[in-house]
């Protein structure tokens, strides 16, 4: 399992570090549980690589 605390706003790079997280763990234990916590979060700040969604294609089953 992974989990992350989010606090305020997330901006691109901290997607991308969690997202490192997750595909690391997912080569050592196969499948994986994640747990977020939102505290105090205000959304996402908006930054223009925001439409990559390669992450979700490469690692979702129900887009292969």
């Amino acid at each position: 399992m992974i989990s992350a605390t989010i606090s305020g706003g997330a901006r691109q790079v901290e997607v991308t570090q969690m997202q490192a997280a997750a595909v690391d763990a997912m080569r050592r234990f196969g499948k994986i549980s994640a747990l977020f916590v939102l505290d105090n979060f205000r959304g996402w700040k908006r930054e223009p690589d925001w439409g990559d969604v390669t992450f979700m294609t490469e690692h979702d089953q129900r887009h292969r």
